[in-house]
């Protein structure tokens, strides 16, 4: 299955709410979400992975400066005002490499983004593993201008996709939910 939705819509607070909901019905979860975090003043200072299996938290990317710098052969991939941290990269790698392998109820990928789509770069080798991997059960986080390119990069992907909206937001987790977990004997 894919979330999709515009930048900021809350597809990953519908993530949030499904990983919750998935474990108070005795699912087991893994993957990665990404969020933002900010300095005091609230200002955004760059992006955090969430490891669902384990809840570490890494440094996944940073606002770079505007103005160019010497940058030293360990930066990492630059997409719109981000740096990507590289052993952030590598982290959120090995959890989805790790999460393939051990056996879980529900698999979250967010999100796959220009990246990955655009530059060949961050969790771009995890996902054909992911894909093939028959994990029954896989969230895929894409925003909305993004989703032609991801379903060109796995093609043999077929996936029910969900558009966040500003009207559905709020409950969508619930009809995720009720999809992905649905006893097929009822159907």
């Amino acid at each position: 299955m894919v979330l999709t939705g515009d930048v900021h819509i809350g597809k990953t607070t519908v993530c949030f709410k499904l990983v919750d909901w998935a474990r108070q019905h005795g699912y087991a979860v893994c993957g990665i979400l990404t969020q933002p975090f900010f300095d005091d003043q609230g200002v955004r200072l760059g992006l955090t992975v969430l490891d669902l299996a384990s809840g570490e938290r890494h440094d996944l990317a940073r606002i770079a400066p505007t103005r160019s710098c010497s940058h030293s052969a360990s930066d990492g991939p630059r997409v719109g005002p981000y740096r990507f941290e590289p052993a952030g990269l590598r982290r959120a790698s090995a959890v989805l490499e790790r999460a393939v392998a051990e056996s879980s109820d529900l698999l979250i990928v967010d999100e796959v983004g220009r990246l990955e789509l655009e530059q060949s770069a961050g969790l771009h080798e995890v996902l054909d593993l992911v894909a093939a991997s028959g994990v029954p059960r896989t969230l895929w986080v894409v925003r909305r201008t993004l989703l032609d390119a991801f379903q060109r990069k796995l093609p043999g992907l077929r996936c029910v996709v969900l558009e966040a909206t500003e009207a559905n937001r709020s409950a969508l987790h619930l009809e995720i939910a009720q999809r992905l977990f649905a006893d097929p004997s009822q159907e």
